[in-house]
Formats: C-alpha cells, sequence, structure tokens
C-alpha cells in the first residue's frame, strides 16, 4: 500500500502478468472534492484532473462529506476553460475492454438548459473521449431530457427521461469497446434510460478511450446565469458487483439508493484481472 497524499485516500497497486481483452489490469478511480479549500480551483489532488477557472470547491451542498465541485454559469459563457473539468484515467481502456463512470450532478433551481443565441443548445453533460477526438456523452439537445450521443456512428437519441432539477442525482455510462458491435449504456439514478447493442464504439481495433470530461461546452453558451454542483465522480474498469433491473453491471447509486453513506473515499485502485 502506498499512502496517498489526500486525506482518507491511499492507492493500491497489484501487478500480475495475467491479462483481459483490451485491459492489462483493472483500475478504478474516485474523485470527490472534500479535501479541497473552498473557493479554491478544484483541480489536482483535491478535485478534477483539470478544471476551468469557474470551477471551486463548494462547502454549499455535497453528496457526501462536506463539499462539491461548484460550476457558476454567467449568461453567455460556453462553458470549456470556464466550467468543464477533466479526469484522465490510470491507463487507455482498449479494444475488447469495459468501462464504467458515474458521477452526480445538482443544477440549481432556476435552471434552464436553453442557450442564448439560436434554437442549437447542445450541453455536453458527461463525455468519454476516444483516441480519434470523438465522444460518447450524455447531452441534453432541444429538451431538458438526458439524449445519448456516438460519435463514431453519429448517433444522438433523446431518451424521454428529464434531467431533474433543485436535487441530486447519479449519472453514469458504460462502454463496452468494439470497432464492430459495441455496448453504450445511460443510467439515471440506477434506472437504465438508454442501451446501444448494435453500433461501434471505436473507429477501429487500435482504438482507445482515456479520459473523461464534465460539462465541457455549451453550444451557443448559456442563457441565463445559474448554479450547478456535481460530486463524488467513480470511474473504474473493474466489473461493478452492483447490478440493475436487467443484470447489468452499474457502479450504481452511492449504497444502492441513499446519498447519505457513502463510505470514505478509495482513491486509485489498480488490481490484477483475470
Amino acid at each position: 500500500m502506498i499512502a496517498g497524499t489526500r486525506k482518507m485516500v491511499t492507492v493500491l497497486v497489484s501487478i500480475a502478468c495475467l491479462s483481459v481483452a483490451g485491459q492489462a489490469f483493472a483500475w478504478t478511480k474516485t474523485v470527490n472534492f472534500d479535501n479541497g479549500t473552498n473557493g479554491a480551483l478544484a483541480n489536482g489532488a483535491v478535485g478534477f484532473d483539470y478544471a476551468g477557472s469557474k470551477t471551486t470547491i463548494s462547502g454549499d451542498m455535497a453528496v457526501s462529506g462536506a463539499k462539491s465541485a461548484k460550476m457558476a454559469w454567467t449568461k453567455g459563457d460556453p462553458g470549456w476553460n470556464l466550467q468543464h473539468g477533466e479526469i484522465n484515467f490510470p491507463a487507455p481502456v482498449k479494444n475488447g475492454g469495459e468501462v464504467w463512470i458515474r458521477g452526480y450532478y445538482y443544477f440549481a433551481n432556476p435552471w434552464s438548459f436553453l442557450s442564448n443565441n439560436g434554437d442549437y443548445s447542445g450541453i455536453k453533460i458527461m463525455r468519454l473521449a476516444t483516441d480519434v477526438g470523438g465522444w460518447h456523452s450524455i447531452f441534453s439537445v432541444f429538451s431538458p431530457n438526458i439524449s445519448a450521443s456516438n460519435e463514431m456512428e453519429q448517433v444522438q437519441i433523446d431518451t424521454s427521461a428529464p434531467f431533474i432539477i433543485g436535487a441530486w442525482q447519479s449519472l453514469e455510462m458504460y462502454l463496452k469497446l468494439s470497432p464492430t458491435q459495441g455496448i453504450f449504456r445511460i443510467w439515471q439514478n440506477g434506472k437504465l434510460v438508454f442501451e446501444d447493442l448494435n453500433h461501434k464504439t471505436i473507429t477501429s481495433s487500435n482504438g482507445y478511450v482515456s479520459m473523461a470530461s464534465v460539462m465541457s461546452v455549451w453550444n451557443n453558451n448559456v442563457g441565463q446565469s445559474q448554479t450547478q454542483y456535481v460530486d463524488e465522480f467513480v470511474i473504474t474498469t473493474d466489473r461493478p458487483a452492483q447490478v440493475d433491473s436487467k443484470g447489468n453491471p452499474m457502479i450504481g447509486p452511492i449504497n444502492g439508493t441513499s446519498p447519505a453513506t457513502l463510505p470514505p473515499p478509495t482513491g486509485l485502485r489498480i488490481t490484477a484481472t483475470k
């Protein structure tokens, strides 16, 4: 065990020669903001690997612990260098590999998904980046509903499941990487709201996914000044024990249903996988 630099955070590494398709070892990376200083940028050892200048540590509210990351939106902001956060993977996920990401989002009232200019309100909520610059995403597009986007195939689907305003919600994505027939799933609060078993999720057998992005871009800029919070991100290639109602493995909401009983953060864990 190697002691981490953050309170209650450890890094555990197990080295083995065993491997599985698309992943030489399994890993889990946890990102929360409990050890940051209120008002400070929500990056580095206390949060995202990159955080925009309006993404700061906040004690206003949290899923667990005492703090979250606050994204302060001013009318006309485009996101990116102002609000978005990035989480780098400990190792890329390759062809045949699996990856799950779950995070908590709070859109504070009054909240609007409308843009400041034009009709296209394309908001990038949660994204996984491939090696060719294409993304798999949870969007909000033209409506306050969760939309799924697969840029490998130019597929974009409205799930009819609305985002929750004024309360914490768990959003989760899963990818099975394949240049022919992958799997793409989205859950909201542990409920499966989207599943695609029919499209490629990388463009070639050498493709991979290596980072996640949170609130990266607001097309045509945000339409009003408003506030958002994010917290408790987990990314893993280690198949979770929890399953949804159809038996699909998922990270799931904290402790199944209640965000009040989250165990202490585990930091980065790397284990051999048969």
